[in-house]
């Protein structure tokens, strides 16, 4: 998979989460984190190669691996773009990432 491709999965899945939170929010990073796996793994269908895990290691580094690219998931109820999350160990990194985006989950918006 290129990088132009995954920048146009990462950019259905976010369309897809906007579109989701608007009818009903997301009330927890687990739950957003868990969405956004799927979605990916649905995403990717087309590539054989490419295995979402759902169950990867609690401080693993991204979040979500897709091969050779990453995702590091953030997640606010708030209205604001910070979050509070845990520093991030490079002990504890995925080696096979190559490149890591974020996905931001930011529903204080979406409760007004």
């Amino acid at each position: 998979m290129t990088k132009e491709e995954f920048e146009q999965i990462l950019e259905k899945a976010c369309g897809i989460l906007t579109s989701e939170s608007r009818n009903n929010i997301f009330t927890s990073s687990m739950q957003f984190e868990k969405r956004v796996r799927e979605i990916l793994c649905d995403l990717t269908q087309v590539y054989p190669e490419i295995e979402i895990d759902f169950n990867p290691h609690p401080q693993a580094f991204p979040d979500i691996a897709v091969g050779s690219f990453g995702v590091e998931v953030k997640f606010t109820l708030n209205d604001t773009w910070r979050s509070v999350a845990n520093s991030v160990l490079e002990t504890n990194r995925i080696e096979t990432v190559e490149k890591v985006y974020l996905i931001f989950g930011k529903m204080g918006e979406c409760r007004k």
